[in-house]
């Protein structure tokens, strides 16, 4: 999972927290429901909702099921339109839009209330049963972020899933991971979500390998190879890297 106060934890304490995280995720990747009018149906893969063109993409071109062979629409000059479910605080808003701003430091990305834009991304906390999102601007309707009551509302989390809302892919996926990584298929993480950490040869990935990207999993299932072992424990930045805000 990414980091936030989670990055802040030793390793052994961050493995605890990762196994509470899970205990959160949807563990099949069957459909979900939409969130709201307009939403398209989505398929759930690790934190990803992938719309009906993304997942028709990976079922076409084949291979494993995961961040793999996905388009992605950008959002009209980095902008991202959002709309909050009734029921999530003032607080929990404020939250989610500041968090966004640390997305904006050096970044085209920015978050906006929504006003008449015709699409936009759909917070919601009731009805939500992991920390995921959909992948960039979805191909119709509207995009949706889902945090879960109290342990998705944290920065990291938060910051996270907006990278995945604004169209950004796992570092960890990318095709030439494996120089650089090794994940571990015996942990409980990898067993529940295999689709999120499986290398796609379709994910080249941009610039040098970022073991700090906000979008690199920092959990006890994903470890740097020896000659990168000065990353154990700077494996999934606290903040948006220098190569998120260029991605």
């Amino acid at each position: 999972q990414p980091r936030g106060v989670v990055g802040t934890l030793s390793r052994a304490a961050r493995r605890a927290v990762a196994c509470a995280f899970v205990a959160l995720t949807v563990l099949t990747a069957g459909p979900s429901r939409p969130a709201a009018q307009g939403a398209p149906r989505f398929e759930v893969v690790g934190d990803m909702l992938l719309d009906v063109t993304q997942a028709t993409a990976i079922r076409r071109v084949g291979g494993p099921l995961g961040a793999t062979f996905l388009t992605v629409n950008p959002w009209p000059n980095g902008v991202m339109p959002v709309v909050f479910q009734a029921g999530i605080s003032e607080a929990e808003r404020s939250l989610f839009m500041t968090t966004c701003e640390r997305w904006m430091a050096e970044s085209p990305f920015r978050c906006v209330n929504h006003t008449t834009e015709p699409q936009f991304a759909f917070v919601r906390k009731a009805g939500a049963t992991a920390c995921q999102a959909s992948v960039g601007r979805p191909a119709s309707g509207n995009a949706q972020i889902d945090l879960v009551e109290g342990f998705c509302w944290q920065s990291g989390i938060i910051l996270h899933e907006i990278g995945h809302a604004l169209g950004l892919h796992h570092e960890h996926q990318r095709a030439d991971r494996d120089k650089y990584i090794w994940v571990d298929a015996t942990t409980p993480q990898v067993i529940a979500r295999p689709g999120a950490y499986v290398a796609s040869a379709s994910i080249l990935g941009r610039g040098p390998y970022d073991f700090e990207s906000i979008m690199h999993y920092g959990d006890f299932a994903v470890l740097p190879k020896p000659a990168y072992a000065h990353y154990f424990n700077r494996i999934g930045g606290a903040e948006p890297s220098a190569g998120d805000r260029v991605a």
